[in-house]
């Protein structure tokens, strides 16, 4: 029964390979690359995906967001071809899926404009100011609380937000301060609809690509998985 079993879902898993190989070429002249990205992702990471996908050949890119386990789920069954993710996801039991880290970008505290005078004493300057952080379930929460426990810093939670885009809102319309990959927040900078006050030591924010081995690979997202990276960025003298 148990080797039944085990071929049983093999045929399954080889099946959902074969519907997933086919969709793949369902636009005639096109490929079509899913691509699964944690819902908590920075937006500007896919653009850069779409982007990076359109330069390697004729494609249609679908993005769909959700939680990590269920992405993952998704990934093994072969519906969708790569999963983005800000945390490297636990493999365990996941034959032929491979992870590669595309991006480490340094943290950012920022905030509207009147907050300025928080770049004076940085980070001290933190101290019991209102903050606007990422969820539990976020890894850079956990960096961000020990980063503030052991400089002795106490901040003030206004708000806990799972989406980078209304982290962003929130701050700019001085509700509280982020803290954020630079990336992610360096265009409201340059608009100076935010201002940052300084980088966190130590502090990263790291995103990975997780692809699934098949045996009718996809051009385009084995391409992606091999090569794509993402830009690093700096944070300007006197932002």
């Amino acid at each position: 029964g148990r080797v039944a079993l085990r071929y049983a879902q093999e045929i399954f898993r080889t099946g959902d390979e074969m519907v997933q190989a086919l969709h793949d070429r369902l636009t005639p002249n096109r490929i079509h690359v899913q691509i699964g990205a944690l819902d908590a992702l920075p937006k500007h990471v896919c653009v850069a995906l779409t982007e990076a996908a359109f330069r390697i050949g004729n494609c249609v890119v679908s993005i769909v967001e959700g939680h990590g386990d269920e992405l993952l789920r998704e990934l093994r069954a072969h519906r969708i071809d790569l999963m983005v993710s800000n945390y490297l996801p636990s493999l365990e039991g996941g034959l032929g899926l491979h992870s590669r880290r595309i991006a480490r970008a340094e943290v950012v505290v920022c905030g509207a404009p009147q907050y300025k005078r928080l770049r004076r004493g940085f980070p001290q300057s933190l101290d019991r100011q209102k903050f606007i952080l990422p969820t539990l379930h976020s890894k850079l929460r956990h960096d961000l609380s020990h980063y503030f426990k052991v400089n002795d810093i106490q901040v003030d939670l206004v708000a806990e937000v799972q989406d980078t885009a209304t982290q962003k809102l929130l701050a700019s319309h001085g509700l509280g301060l982020l803290a954020a990959p630079l990336s992610a927040v360096q265009e409201l900078i340059q608009q100076r609809r935010l201002i940052a006050l300084g980088t966190l030591p130590g502090v990263h924010e790291e995103h990975y690509l997780v692809g699934s081995s098949r045996r009718v690979a996809n051009p385009v997202s084995s391409e992606l998985l091999k090569s794509f990276k993402m830009e690093s960025h700096s944070l300007p003298l006197g932002t």
